[in-house]
C-alpha cells in the first residue's frame, strides 16, 4: 500500500479495526499498536490504544472518531506514547495536564519500564538528572551509609541521599520535605532544614529521618546501627539482630 493510502477510503458502513490498522501500518504514519495504556497500577487498563501522526492521516478526524465510538479503541499521537519494555502496554511519555508526573523509569540506558512493572519486580524508583530511573533496593541490603563521621554535619547528607533513592517512589521523599517545609524538593534543601536548629531539635530532627529510612529499607531489613559496630549505620538483615 502506498505511503497515502486512505485507511478510511472503503465507503462501506462498517471498517473493521483490522483494516483499519492494517492501513494505518502499511502507510508511511508511525503508527503503533499497544494492548493497553499503563503507568501506575491504578492507571493500567487493557483498552487497545493505536497512535499515529494523524495529521498525516487522509481523513485522519474520520478514522480516530470510528476507532473511539464504533470500536472502543483507544487513539493517541505517536510522539506522545512509548511502549513498556516489560508489558508492551503504552505508557504516555508527555505531559497531558499541568500536575502531570511520568509514570514510568528508565532501567539501563535504553529499556523503559511503567511504573506498575517496576513495583510487581520487586523495585522502586527515582528521580535523576537524566529523568527517573529504576532502584533495586537489594543493592543497599547489608549496605552501610558513609559518613566519615558520627556528626550530623556529615551523616545527615548521607541519609538524605540513601531516602531520595529509596523513599521516592513510596512518597517518603515527599513527605520529609513536607515534615521539614522545604523551599524546593532538593537533598540541599532538605539537609539544610534537617540541620537547623539547636543541638536538640537537629538530634530529634535526624531521629525522624532514621525512622523514615527504616521505613524504606529493603524487605527483610531495618536501618540503624550495625549489630557489632554502634558507629556503622545503615540498612542491616533484621535476622542478624
Amino acid at each position: 500500500m502506498s505511503a497515502h493510502a486512505n485507511p478510511g477510503a472503503d465507503a462501506r458502513p462498517f471498517l473493521t479495526v483490522e483494516r483499519i490498522v492494517s492501513a494505518l501500518m502499511d502507510g508511511s504514519f508511525d503508527a503503533a499498536w499497544y494492548p493497553g495504556r499503563t503507568g501506575t497500577e491504578r492507571e493500567r487498563t487493557d483498552v487497545p490504544v493505536i497512535s499515529a501522526n494523524w495529521n498525516h492521516v487522509p481523513d485522519g478526524d474520520r478514522i480516530q472518531r470510528v476507532l473511539e465510538k464504533r470500536h472502543g479503541v483507544d487513539v493517541d499521537w505517536c510522539d506522545q506514547v512509548h511502549p513498556c519494555d516489560d508489558c508492551g502496554h503504552a505508557i504516555g511519555t508527555e505531559p497531558d495536564c499541568w500536575f502531570w508526573t511520568p509514570s514510568y523509569a528508565w532501567d539501563g540506558d535504553c529499556t523503559i519500564r511503567c511504573h506498575a512493572c517496576i513495583e510487581a519486580d520487586g523495585k522502586r524508583w527515582t528521580d535523576g538528572h537524566n529523568g527517573f530511573r529504576v532502584v533495586d533496593p537489594w543493592e543497599w541490603r547489608d549496605c552501610s551509609i558513609p559518613s566519615g563521621t558520627m556528626r550530623p554535619e556529615d551523616t545527615v547528607p548521607a541519609m538524605v541521599a540513601a531516602l531520595h533513592e529509596l523513599g521516592y517512589s513510596s512518597g517518603h521523599w515527599k513527605r520529609a520535605h513536607d515534615q521539614f517545609r522545604t523551599i524546593e524538593p532538593t537533598e540541599e534543601r532538605l539537609v539544610a532544614a534537617v540541620l537547623h536548629g539547636t543541638d536538640e531539635e537537629v538530634a530529634e530532627s535526624v531521629q525522624w529521618l532514621a525512622e523514615c529510612l527504616n521505613d524504606v529499607a529493603p524487605e527483610g531489613c531495618y536501618f540503624g546501627a550495625h549489630p557489632g559496630d554502634g558507629a556503622c549505620f545503615g540498612f542491616w538483615a533484621e535476622d542478624a539482630e
